[in-house]
């Protein structure tokens, strides 16, 4: 069996599932979260080289190789993000309760009917992200699909609904890097998948490259709980803290609360410290109480950052 027909993989050296989290230098910049802004963050989108076999089989061979060429027959320019079918390749399908291949071949599908699209660009990693952490994040690919960094394999993901992240740091170096993408149309998760609307293939939403410190925020949750007479209510935020150096650190991490004004609200005990081992993970939480703040509602669309 392959990855992508056997129910038993779901994915190789994926990240864990976490929040959206892009880094920003200051509270001013991450507070406007203008993610294009941040010197630690690239989006991929734009034109890359594109092929598509009918089978996985008949893919190019060696085409993740960084000296490949992929000038030749059979490969063209496509935009990324976009599902392959809008660009003239393959046939969109639509069902509404019906599987598009027969259940009796649960849980695979026609031998001779699985359209696999190869893709291929170049990235740049600058110099100033060397002692960092660098993360690929595709943020929907249908319906599976392989990723290779340099002619190395990272990994592999299904899930046509959710993102997947990798680490790459070990994969990178500064400069240009090569990206290469096998997906497929059909995977066993596909069976998971039905629903009334049209499938569609390919990486149709955004590519992202983000870097990270070394010490850095894994995941975090934020909840605002009120009283039961709905006037005070209390900030309680959980961190989970990552220390992927090579060295024991000491961490400092603060929560600062705006008003939708930009103006600080003041609250108390609101930092904390603790120490971490190489390669350890650890919870900070803070439960700030938050004195008659102002209730969003429909009405009233007030928000607090």
């Amino acid at each position: 069996m392959t990855d992508y027909n056997d129910p038993r993989v779901v994915q190789r050296n994926k990240e864990p599932g976490h929040v959206a989290r892009i880094p920003f230098p200051d509270t001013h910049s991450a507070a406007i979260g203008a993610r294009g802004a941040s010197p630690w963050f690239r989006l991929l989108n734009g034109v890359w080289r594109f092929n598509l076999a009918p089978v996985p089989e008949s893919a190019p061979a060696g085409f993740e190789a960084v000296e490949f060429d992929d000038s030749g027959d059979g490969w063209a320019d496509i935009e990324v993000p976009s599902n392959w079918q809008l660009k003239g390749y393959d046939k969109p399908i639509y069902t509404n309760v019906k599987m598009p291949f027969p259940k009796e071949l649960y849980p695979s599908w026609p031998a001779d009917d699985n359209p696999t699209g190869s893709y291929r660009t170049v990235f740049e990693v600058p110099e100033g992200w060397a002692e960092r952490r660098t993360f690929l994040l595709f943020e929907g690919v249908d319906s599976a699909f392989h990723l290779w960094v340099n002619g190395r394999e990272v990994g592999y993901s299904q899930g046509s609904r959710l993102p997947a992240e990798f680490d790459i740091t070990d994969y990178v170096r500064a400069g240009e890097n090569t990206l290469a993408v096998r997906v497929y149309r059909w995977s066993d998760g596909s069976w998971l998948e039905d629903q009334d609307y049209w499938w569609l293939s390919g990486i149709y939403r955004d590519v992202v490259l983000y870097s990270l410190p070394a010490v850095n925020i894994r995941d975090f949750t934020v909840r605002t709980p009120l009283d039961s007479a709905y006037h005070d209510a209390r900030l309680q935020v959980t961190a989970l803290i990552r220390n992927d150096s090579d060295e024991p650190q000491n961490v400092e991490l603060g929560v600062t609360l705006l008003d939708r004004d930009g103006h600080e609200v003041s609250l108390d005990h609101a930092e904390d410290a603790t120490g971490l081992r190489p390669g350890q993970e650890s919870d900070i939480a803070f439960d700030l109480p938050a004195e008659n703040p102002a209730k969003w509602s429909d009405e009233t669309l007030y928000l607090y950052t």
